[in-house]
This record gives C-alpha cells, structure tokens and sequence, in this order.
C-alpha cells in the first residue's frame, strides 16, 4: 500500500479555501540551471550521480552499479500548511522498470527529516505489474461520476470520504460493496433510501441497538420482504458495524446525497466492484477524488493521465513517463519546507533512473459539500415521534392505543398524514398495508393486535410534498 494517503479524511471539517492551485515554484526541478549547486547528491557502494543532456534536456540521473545513489533538494518557500492536497509531479526513465534488483523512488521529506510520502518502485510498477486492465476500467468508472448529481461535487464529497475511510479494510469494502450492489439490483428509490439512512442514523446515534435487530426487524422497517437480498446485506454491514463507525458514517452521507437520484448508485456501485479487487489503490483513488474537487480532471480522464494519477508506472511502455505523488496533510502540518528525495539502488549490473520536470502544486482541502434539502421550499423530510415507549410488554387487551406527534419541515409545508402498518405473525395482510390512524402533526393511533410476544407497529408520517419520514418501530407483546 502507497504512503501518499496518510491522513484519512472523515470527517472533513475545515472549511474550503480557494480552489485555484498554488503553484511553489522550484527551478531545480527542471535540471537546468546550476544543478549542482541545489542538489545534494549522496551514494553507497558503487553508484554515481550526474546531471546529463538527455535529448533535449538536462536531467537528475542516479546510475548505480552495486549501490545506491540519491539526490535531494528544498523547494523554497514551501512550509507545509494543514489541511493542504499536494500534487508533485515528475518525469522518469528508468529502462527496464521490473529489472531484478533494481529500486528506484521519490520521497518528500519535512525539516525534520521525516518521511511525509514516497512513491518506489514497488508502488510504481509493483501494484498492478505488467496488468493494467483496472487502469482503464477506473478511468472509466471516475469518468461517469461527473455525469450523477447535477452538483457532482456532493456525490464526490461523501464518496471522497467513504474511499478514504475503508483504506485497509477490504473486508468492509467488500460489504459495502455488496450492499450498494443490492440496492441497484433491486432498483432502490427515494422511500427505500431514505428507511436505509433513517435505520443507519438510528444505529450510528445509539437509538436503535444493532444487536436488538434481525432480519425480520429490518425488512420491516426497510419495507422489504425478509427474503430481499437487500435484508441480509444490510444485515451483514450492521453486523460489522463495530469499531467501524466511520466508514458506515461516511456510506450514509452518501446516500442521502443521492436520496432524490437513487440512479446514481449505478456509478458508485461500478467504482466499488472496481476497487474490490484493487483495494490496495483506495488511498490513491482517494486522492484523485481530492484533486477533483478543487480541479476539473474527471469526465475526460484517459488511461494514461489515470495512470499518472496513482502514481503508477506502465513498465512495457518504455522511454519517458508522468506520474503524480498526491499527498494530504492533516490539521497538524509537517513541520518546515519540503524537501524532494530523488533514489536508485541496484545489485546486479549497472542501470540508469533519469528524473526530471518536478513540480510542485497546493491545493486546500474541500470539505465535503453539505446535502440539499430533497424537497421542495428548502424543506427537509418529516419526522414522527410515537411518545409510548418502543417496547410495550404483556398487555392482555386486543387493542393497543399509542400517541404522538409529526413534524414538517419548510414553508408551506405540514403533515398530510400519519400512517401504521402492524407487521408479525398471525397479522392479516390488510392490517400490513400502511393505514392512516387519527390526527397528524398530534396523533392517536388505535391498533388492533394478534396474541404474539413479537408483533411490530411501523409509524410514519408524510408531508404536503410527498415525503415520507423513516419509520419508528414500537414493540408490543399480548399474552
């Protein structure tokens, strides 16, 4: 795994600044001028520095033969700031890129001398080889996500965050995978997503105990039938859900982004499936997803630029190639100017790693766009409230009386309706259709139950514009 990403990013809570790049000017990337004087060159073994014309430019060449060599360089005036992207391109030759015993890489290095990212040549031809197939397919899949939300800075965002809080953790990856699959194979809408994020919200915020639900309990609550896959997926995340609250934080962001554009799961889900199988390339991803909000690089992305984008290298293509090290500090920067660490080593013959054309780009952070309102007038989706409590135990009544209160959001806005579907063994099928109980923004509901320790109640509330609130369970018991 690459060590550009080294801060994860959820949440982003620091304001966004400009979003034009700065530029820190480093003449000593290019070679040109009196290289000697502003590169520091140090070998071991047998192993040479120079600075050469290659074709028409001059370059940091590091040849070693049984050894190592490395140049390093200060780009002035370039102290790291807090909660910065950094972009540091370079052009590389190396000759054979996978030969035996060869190491090449570019390190960035803070006043201290400690090692903020690196790029070797591991990462840069050792993540994907010779197989460069997921190359295009990301290119692809980062592609069709500028053509989902109207404001794709939103699905971005939250997909930003989602990436960046699963790095090193496949196996949650591949849950939420599963999950994102599911509901656009089951051709989720607008009421499904908005349950699914009400339930994670409830989980997340400790309402609802993910121990206390089955697969019958949340189908009910979903509005699924239990056999749905859907059911047991969500099943499975909850199940995981420990010592994971930020990546299920991160996934239900981003579907309520999408709540009013449940199609643009479709280029989420393709991403996701992509990734399952390169997870180790979530950081870079990451980072891409970064620079896209602060540039316009997706929509066109060819394989060769999202090649460059991760940091990887195409070891059959030969000649002169453009990678980018994409890097993120945190609230806490590194400490003094960056430093620019240029490798080489080799054990069985002499090779040549040529570097030129190193620039450097800052770009602050974005945070993560705040969601509109998914109705209309500014409005967000009603609430419903029953004020019994969520358990009601060994009544001997057939019926049950429960009361509370519904609230709508926005001008002009108020509570059409509050409705109750009893759900349950020896429940008929009419009583599981959602009927509409007595009173709306104060309400009483009059329910009549089965003898069964485990019948459920599912109140929800819908407002002037057609929205529907989350449904809230009340548990009731008659002997």
């Amino acid at each position: 795994m690459k060590s550009s990403f080294l801060h994860t990013i959820l949440p982003v809570l620091f304001l966004a600044g400009p979003i034009s790049a700065q530029t820190i000017p480093f003449p000593a990337g290019t070679f040109e001028t009196d290289p000697g004087t502003h590169w520091t060159a140090s070998t071991s073994g047998v192993a040479t520095t120079s600075f050469p014309v290659s074709g028409a430019s001059t370059v940091g060449r590091i040849s070693p033969t049984a050894g190592s060599g490395s140049l390093r360089a200060t780009v002035p005036n370039s102290t790291f700031q807090a909660n910065s992207l950094y972009e540091i391109s370079f052009d590389f030759s190396g000759g054979n890129l996978v030969a035996v015993g060869s190491g090449y890489a570019i390190e960035i290095r803070d006043g201290s001398n400690n090692i903020v990212a690196t790029l070797t040549n591991d990462q840069l031809v050792g993540l994907l080889g010779l197989n460069l197939g997921p190359v295009d397919t990301l290119a692809l899949d980062l592609n069709s996500l500028t053509g989902a939300l109207t404001d794709s800075d939103l699905l971005l965002g939250n997909l930003r965050d989602l990436l960046g809080s699963l790095a090193n953790n496949g196996a949650l990856l591949a849950e939420i995978q599963a999950l994102v699959n599911q509901l656009v194979a089951g051709g989720a809408d607008s009421d499904l997503l908005t349950a699914l994020t009400g339930l994670l919200e409830d989980v997340l915020s400790g309402a609802v105990d993910p121990g206390d639900l089955n697969d019958q309990l949340i189908a009910d609550l979903l509005g699924l039938n239990v056999l749905d896959p859907i059911v047991s997926a969500v099943s499975d995340l909850l199940a995981s859900l420990g010592g994971n609250e930020d990546p299920v934080t991160a996934l239900t962001g981003l579907l309520t982004a999408i709540l009013g554009n449940p199609g643009d799961l479709g280029p989420v889900d393709d991403l996701l499936t992509t990734l399952l199988g390169e997870s180790d390339l979530l950081g870079e991803v990451t980072n891409i997803l970064n620079l896209s909000l602060v540039e316009d690089v997706l929509g066109t992305l060819t394989s060769g630029e999202t090649l460059g984008l991760l940091g990887l290298l195409d070891p059959g293509a030969g000649g002169t190639q453009t990678a980018k090290l994409l890097f993120t500090t945190g609230s806490t920067p590194p400490t003094g100017n960056l430093d620019v660490v240029l490798q080489g080593s080799a054990t069985l013959g002499l090779l040549s790693f040529d570097y030129d054309n190193i620039a450097v780009r800052r770009f602050n952070l974005v945070s993560t766009p705040t969601p509109p309102n998914p109705g209309a007038n500014g409005s967000t989706r009603p609430i419903v409230n029953p004020k019994r409590q969520r358990v009601i135990r060994r009544i001997t009544s057939p019926q049950v009386t429960i009361t509370g209160t519904a609230q709508a959001f926005g001008t002009n806005n108020a509570i059409r309706k509050v409705e109750v579907s009893v759900r349950g063994s020896g429940v008929s099928a009419s009583s599981k259709r959602f009927k509409a109980v007595k009173g709306k923004e104060q309400w009483t509901a009059r329910v009549r139950v089965p003898v069964s320790p485990r019948t459920r109640l599912l109140f929800r509330a819908e407002d002037l514009l057609g929205q529907k609130s989350i449904n809230e369970l009340v548990r009731v018991s008659r002997k």
